[in-house]
């Protein structure tokens, strides 16, 4: 059987969770049937775990994220748009966007790409004309819940052109369905856990050395994940401020950093709005971490506290750690995550529902243990890796003619 050549494209160039999947596809992609190459857009911590891997990497700039001037301002309550921005950034995403539909083509042919999967929302629309270019077929990720914007508005009238779209969580699924002419290429293929990361005992000196350096209490309550504001790090720490009215003796950690560059400003942020809470002792913010199971490991409770999480790859990875996780009621989590069985769910934005379902948490040891076992079954049955790659490769082979 010939092999399939696929070019990967994203618009990253840091590492999220839509990048972590794109890792662990790489990683696990049967070989003798497909040959991956990867397109990003610069040089930088993606490019780095790539290069790891056995996969041909092309860049281009030109598939970056944009970064626009402010098209707003304000004189007292009242808002003004200001057409100077406004024009410079219509002549800046103009310029990208029809020099991308030449250099997208281009590496396209370089590739030898027999199909398409893109990565990333922004990138879509490009990318799929581009594909129509050189005759393609294209395979949609969507790893968010799609909001009505004019980007997106642009994305819906173009959502039939991919061969397949796959969504992360029927979550993530419904609003597609409400623009797409044809229901059937749009399919729900939940993320997996790398079992190959989390899986295993933890070495038990390397978390006593850790614990030690990072001066964590005796109870740990910790979130992980991108500096987005949709990741409700705002709730997270105003439920800290609560918890430890009752709980003394526990720290809160904090792992991740920026991916996309308008998150980049609430590192200073976010370290600002904890110690005006006067949590400056009590929380402890890592940085960017590549492999964070140890740091799931020192966890006696890991949050989710999202206003609404498409499909998180975070509670996926606290439950293969048998880490219980609190999550929110919201987006793709409930589809994940049953309240009382293997895991708890409170609203979004509620710091006090959270706050009182971690001191619950912590005070309950038997329920963290049942919680933890739980959710370690059900990733072992529903969300395991071999599925995933499974469920995947049939989609490429039916794009790429193989069956």
């Amino acid at each position: 059987m010939a092999k399939a050549n696929i070019l990967f494209i994203t618009s990253a160039s840091r590492i999220g969770g839509a990048e972590r999947v794109l890792i662990f596809m790489l990683k696990n992609l049967n070989k003798d049937l497909f040959s991956p190459a990867v397109l990003i857009p610069e040089e930088g911590i993606l490019s780095d775990e790539l290069s790891k891997l056995d996969v041909r990497i092309f860049k281009s700039k030109l598939i970056k994220k944009l970064n626009l001037l402010r098209m707003t301002f304000r004189i007292g309550r009242l808002k003004f748009y200001n057409p100077l921005t406004i024009g410079i950034n219509a002549i800046f995403v103009t310029f990208y966007f029809l020099s991308s539909l030449v250099i997208i083509p281009a590496i396209m042919r370089r590739s030898k790409a027999d199909i398409i999967h893109v990565n990333s929302e922004d990138i879509a629309v490009r990318s799929f004309l581009a594909a129509s270019f050189v005759k393609k077929p294209v395979v949609f990720h969507v790893h968010s819940i799609l909001k009505f914007t004019l980007e997106i508005l642009i994305l819906c009238w173009t959502i039939d052109m991919p061969f397949r779209t796959i969504c992360v969580s029927n979550a993530a699924r419904r609003p597609l369905l409400q623009w797409s002419k044809d229901i059937d290429r749009v399919k729900t293929v939940y993320n997996a856990a790398d079992l190959s990361l989390f899986d295993g005992q933890p070495d038990a000196d390397r978390l006593k050395q850790l614990s030690k350096s990072l001066k964590l209490d005796n109870l740990v309550v910790g979130i992980a994940g991108r500096f987005d504001p949709s990741k409700g790090h705002e709730t997270f720490l105003d439920a800290a401020s609560k918890v430890i009215g009752s709980i003394e003796d526990v720290s809160f950690l904090v792992v991740g950093s920026w991916v996309l560059d308008f998150e980049k400003p609430r590192i200073d942020f976010l370290k600002q709005y904890a110690k005006n809470l006067g949590l400056q002792d009590k929380v402890i913010f890592t940085g960017f971490i590549a492999n964070v199971r140890d740091y799931y490991h020192l966890m006696d409770i890991v949050v989710v506290p999202s206003l609404e999480e498409p499909f998180a790859l975070v509670p996926l990875e606290a439950m293969t750690c048998r880490r219980p996780v609190i999550g929110t009621n919201s987006g793709g989590t409930p589809e994940l995550i049953k309240d009382g069985v293997n895991g708890i769910l409170v609203p979004p934005k509620d710091p006090d529902a959270l706050s009182r379902a971690i001191i619950g948490l912590l005070k309950d040891g038997n329920l963290r243990q049942r919680l933890s076992s739980e959710g370690r079954k059900i990733v072992e049955e529903f969300f395991n890796g071999e599925r995933f790659i499974r469920d995947m490769e049939s989609v490429y082979k039916e794009a790429a003619g193989l069956i």
